[in-house]
């Protein structure tokens, strides 16, 4: 039976898989071959990664086999308007990072601020609202948000269609949508009551209704605003 023929690539990264092995890690620190030279960050513009960039910089010099990919981590969980990231060492001296930018899903007032809540669970400080996005009104803990979200994606509805959220201490949740409507959610059972109300706000019934309570079980309070 024939032996299957190596690729040349496979066969040299395998000689340099050998040849990492062979030598010992104080041999390493003394081959500056060795040593982070140039760390390239694609997927955000340099304003929104420059602190994070300058961070990165004082790898540079360190060497590439031995530093912990979790230190780099560490510094990318800083920033926040990135939610996701992919690192690459390329032998002998280059540290790929492809990063992927946060999705900024509402506007929130903390503090007399405003701040995006972005896709990475995070608040990101900024100077300006984004009126693609809905308002909340309140303060809902990130946790608390994500689970009105979650119901509303369940339902294919497409945030951009609501202009305000509503939280109050017990709890509870509002939505008001850009055409007007405002649904009154209850405490529990928030994906039925978002699914109903879809169900039925577009029918001829409901044209001229603009309040849709469903604060109770099984009961629908309608009001025209």
């Amino acid at each position: 039976m024939m032996r299957p023929l190596i690729d040349k690539k496979i066969f040299f990264y395998i000689l340099i898989f050998l040849f990492f092995g062979s030598l010992h890690s104080q041999n390493f620190n003394s081959k500056k071959i060795f040593n982070i030279k140039d760390i390239n960050i694609s997927g955000l513009n340099y304003d929104m990664i420059y602190s994070t960039s300058e961070e990165l910089n004082n790898l540079k010099n360190k060497n590439i086999v031995e530093i912990d990919k979790d230190t780099i981590v560490n510094i990318l969980n800083k920033n926040p308007l990135i939610d996701d990231f992919f690192i690459f060492k390329k032998y002998p001296s280059t540290l790929e990072i492809s990063v992927y930018p946060t999705t900024f899903l509402a506007n929130i007032n903390i503090d007399g601020k405003n701040h995006y809540i972005g896709s990475n669970k995070k608040f990101i400080e900024s100077k300006k609202v984004d009126s693609n996005i809905p308002i909340i009104f309140g303060k809902p803990s990130i946790d608390e948000f994500f689970y009105v979200k979650k119901n509303i994606f369940n339902n294919f509805l497409d945030l951009k269609e609501i202009s305000k959220l509503y939280f109050f201490p017990s709890k509870r949740w509002d939505i008001e949508f850009k055409n007007g409507n405002l649904l009154k959610l209850p405490l529990n059972n928030i994906d039925k009551a978002i699914s109903d109300y879809l169900k039925i706000h577009n029918s001829e019934n409901f044209k001229n209704i603009k309040m849709f309570d469903m604060r109770i079980e099984n009961r629908l309070i309608l009001n025209e605003l």
